[in-house]
């Protein structure tokens, strides 16, 4: 089960999108629930006057946002309070205002010109990016993932031997990645070509053997057994055995409930600010 939670999450590049994206996630729940709904209606507009006016804690482009709180008659005639936000100058104690409200809920409501919340809409958009590119980090290569899974558990296990070798256009850490290409013969003799992406381009092209797994259904789907995800190996009784680190062990499977956590906040936030 180790080994599996390794293979979908366990990636370098997997682990760094979930971690930004885990980021993205916390700094949406933060900020986006503060911002402008995009959509507001209302039916009704009515005279009111300002009776307090004070900063809050936020700023936008360096100004202190205000908070502005009005009194005005709802349709019912009912006296109520409504506080809205400006970050340009506010309106001045005693001052008349219109209030915007919807006659199907009174809480839906707020002063003309200004915000129901202390950020902008457009904070929220800021944040929308930065989810986007954390989601297609974190799983754009669930595909990679699902067939390397799909490898383990119906994929045969045979020796091939290192044929070729050349650089790739990725480096890690400041080292060139190379791609090596291997050669092995299935099960009903036909010889099969796949590649693997190396370490570094210090790994010799000698002809040396490597395990790796092929899907007798189709060949062409292929890998060194030591290139998947956790850098699985053969044990002295020939099994598949996958020697995890405790860290990465939590990463693999703390980091996604992370990022699932992280939504649910985001949207219960938003959700209750907003509605």
């Amino acid at each position: 089960m180790m080994l599996r939670w390794q293979l979908w999450f366990g990636g370098h590049r997997t682990r760094f999108g979930l971690i930004f994206l885990l980021a993205a996630l916390v700094g949406g729940a933060l900020f986006v629930p503060h911002s402008e709904p995009l959509y507001q209606r209302y039916d009704r507009m009515s005279p009111g006057e300002v009776v307090r006016v004070g900063p809050t804690k936020t700023e936008v482009n360096g100004d202190r946002v205000m908070a502005v709180d009005a009194v005005y008659t709802d349709a019912t005639g009912t006296r109520r309070t409504v506080r809205s936000y400006a970050d340009a100058p506010p309106p001045t104690l005693g001052q008349t205002v219109a209030v915007l409200h919807d006659s199907g809920d009174v809480d839906d409501v707020k002063i003309a010109g200004l915000r129901t919340h202390p950020a902008p809409w457009w904070v929220a958009m800021l944040v929308m990016p930065f989810i986007a590119g954390g989601l297609w980090l974190a799983f754009g290569r669930l595909g990679h993932s699902r067939r390397a899974v799909q490898l383990l558990q119906r994929g045969r296990l045979t020796t091939a031997t290192r044929i070729a070798q050349r650089a790739s256009r990725w480096s890690r850490s400041d080292r060139q990645e190379s791609i090596v290409t291997f050669e092995f013969t299935t099960a009903d003799g036909h010889v099969q070509r796949c590649e693997a992406q190396a370490a570094t381009l210090a790994q010799a092209v000698d002809g040396g053997a490597e395990p790796v797994l092929y899907d007798p259904g189709w060949p062409d789907h292929a890998t060194a057994l030591r290139h998947l995800p956790g850098a699985p190996a053969l044990d002295g009784s020939g099994a598949v055995t996958c020697t995890i680190g405790p860290l990465a062990a939590a990463a693999a499977v703390l980091l996604p409930l992370a990022c699932v956590a992280a939504a649910v906040a985001l949207v219960v936030r938003t959700a209750i600010s907003w509605s």
